[in-house]
């Protein structure tokens, strides 16, 4: 068992099994992949299930047609009309 302190808020966390324990605590929690910088380790639970709540969940629509489609056109700086004609 490891002391640890987390990369993320700074708190004091072990990292391994306990006694007793057949692993670590953090292998209890569901196996995602977190994109880290080069000088950051483990992050303590909360910061690591916190982390784990704000992904996608999998199977989840992350299309988001409000933030691909294009804006909408407004009238005399897109576009005029000319009679029955749009230019």
């Amino acid at each position: 068992m490891k002391s640890k302190k987390c990369s993320n808020c700074g708190a004091d966390f072990t990292c391994g099994p306990t006694f007793g324990e057949q692993g670590c605590w953090c292998e209890a929690l569901p196996r995602v992949s977190l994109v880290a910088d080069g000088d950051q380790d483990c992050l303590c639970p909360a910061c690591l299930s916190e982390a784990i709540a704000r992904l996608p969940k999998p199977g989840a629509d992350i299309f988001n047609p409000a933030m691909t489609s294009p804006p909408a056109l407004v009238k005399g700086e897109d576009y005029y009309c000319e009679g029955p004609a749009i230019v």
